[in-house]
């Protein structure tokens, strides 16, 4: 953690008409729908609401001495990024094999990230909704050279389908190991570490389950999410992390109102607003999103046009 680190970005233009056609005829496809998981093909789950745009300016101005920026995405490129960026663009099919395309399952395209060479040993996976305050820091997420992983504290309907990989997690991992002991929440949506190597080494250790979810074109009920799930609570197991409580903020787009985030600026070392309304896209709440993050993000990033 001496040598800079690299960022990893996932993310979808929900807009693109080709890729909607694609998700729409993935789903049509789909022999059972029974098996997916909750909220497994609703907007919410690819909307996009500028958040990257704003991610990558909280990145540049609080955490400036960041390694390379990769942004993971489905044969697409935001149209907001200069072509001279910096920022290096990975395609789904550039890494994750023809015959397990397309996808729409975060989980698996997460689950495959470890294993792109150029990224490296240790990285920053950052979902697009994650944002940057003036107290950011690596030591936030290092202590005694163990790494720290941050829960959310917040509860809402759609915790319901994250707990229940959860608990999806908590059984494969109590077969491999009967004293293994479960931590009944989340981390949602937070900066996650990830070392490579180790990652690899679960990888092939639960390498059944990994097949499994390697072949799933939506979210799917039976499934653990490798890296931002049993990743974690297997190096927290074997006592190389710590898990921790605080320290950050989850905004809810079905319950919070965003005037909030002004009043607790900088407080906090970094907060994300998590996509969980199912309502049509000019709903007065995801409208809000924009004109928020424009306040407390309101100076371009040198990624943009």
């Amino acid at each position: 953690m001496n040598k800079k680190i690299d960022i990893v970005y996932t993310w979808v233009d929900w807009s693109d008409s080709e890729w909607q056609k694609k998700r729409i005829k993935a789903y049509n496809n789909l022999d059972n729908t029974s098996d997916l998981s909750d909220y497994a093909n609703v907007d919410g789950r690819f909307r996009d609401n500028q958040e990257l745009k704003y991610s990558l300016r909280s990145l540049e101005k609080y955490f400036p001495h960041h390694g390379n920026i990769f942004l993971i995405t489905d044969n697409q490129i935001p149209d907001f990024l200069k072509e001279d960026s910096g920022i290096t663009i990975i395609f789904h099919n550039d890494f994750i094999p023809n015959h397990l395309l397309p996808t729409f399952s975060s989980r698996k395209i997460n689950a495959f990230i470890p294993f792109i060479e150029m990224i490296s040993e240790d990285f920053f996976l950052f979902n697009d909704d994650v944002f940057l305050w003036p107290y950011f820091s690596l030591d936030d997420f290092q202590v005694e050279e163990k790494t720290i992983y941050y829960f959310s504290s917040e509860k809402d309907k759609h915790f319901t389908e994250s707990l229940s990989y959860s608990d999806y997690t908590w059984k494969i991992l109590k077969e491999v190991y009967p004293q293994y002991k479960h931590i009944d929440s989340i981390p949602s949506h937070t900066p996650k570490i990830i070392n490579k190597t180790k990652y690899k080494n679960i990888q092939a250790e639960f390498f059944t389950y990994f097949d499994k979810l390697s072949h799933q074109i939506f979210r799917e009920r039976e499934s653990t999410a490798f890296l931002s799930d049993l990743y974690w609570r297997w190096m927290i197991h074997h006592k190389k992390w710590i898990n921790g409580w605080h320290k950050w903020l989850y905004v809810s787009t079905s319950q919070w109102w965003y005037d909030s985030l002004l009043e607790q600026f900088g407080a906090l070392p970094f907060f994300c607003i998590n996509d969980t309304s199912d309502n049509n896209s000019d709903d007065v709440w995801l409208l809000n999103i924009t004109q928020i993050l424009e306040k407390l993000f309101p100076e371009k990033s040198s990624f943009e046009k």
